[in-house]
């Protein structure tokens, strides 16, 4: 598998606080259409909640989910087997959530990330990574505006070392902790995780009657 990770985090990693998006920015919405479209994009099942049955258009929408889920415009992949013999090698982006990043980062070779100049509050974070084994090439920033709150730095990031080749084994044959993560109740956890940027709470479900945004970004 071919594996990206796009993301926008704050300077303290947080993706996400009280099932909602802590912001909204439409700098960062476009460059997440931009980089994504017309590859698969892999997303928990609550994310796909989050979603309202709406596919982004112009992508692959896969949900990870032991659940028999039936909507235009989406896949379903039980397991990562599943998810490998779908996708073959072609590359894919995951969106998120936090365990979902955990499972795939050592997989990734490629980080999209955009970064919030601030310090939030938030209750989700995006994985810490190891600055040795990764090549930052910095590819834009621009300033807070009327649309934007916060300043925003684009980047790059591109693994130093590939990944080993026990990682490129597929996940469900792995020993150790990828074994375990891939089979049964942890797979579930962690495939059933929110979308990057926006989180999981202990405050009760998407509700957009209430202005919640939704976990994706668009």
């Amino acid at each position: 598998m071919n594996v990206s990770l796009i993301v926008c985090h704050t300077r303290n990693r947080v993706i996400g606080a009280g099932n909602r998006m802590p912001w909204h920015l439409p700098a960062d919405l476009k460059r997440f259409r931009e980089t994504t479209m017309g590859h698969a994009i892999v997303m928990g099942r609550k994310t796909f909640e989050t979603l309202n049955g709406r596919a982004l258009p112009g992508r692959r929408n896969i949900v990870m989910s032991r659940r028999r889920l039936q909507h235009p415009g989406f896949e379903v992949a039980a397991d990562c087997n599943a998810l490998e013999n779908m996708v073959g090698e072609a590359r894919f982006f995951v969106i998120g959530g936090s365990e979902i990043y955990r499972l795939f980062l050592p997989l990734a070779d490629t980080i999209h990330r955009t970064l919030i100049e601030a310090e939030l509050d938030g209750d989700t974070f995006f994985p810490e990574l190891d600055p040795r084994e990764w090549q930052t090439r910095e590819t834009g920033s621009r300033e807070a505006d009327e649309h934007n709150r916060y300043p925003l730095r684009f980047s790059e990031l591109n693994r130093l070392d590939p990944p080993d080749d026990a990682l490129k084994a597929p996940l469900n044959a792995r020993p150790g902790r990828f074994t375990k993560l891939t089979s049964g109740a942890d797979l579930k956890n962690s495939a059933e995780e929110h979308c990057s940027t926006r989180g999981r709470s202990e405050g009760g479900a998407f509700n957009p009657t209430r202005g919640d945004k939704p976990l994706c970004r668009e």
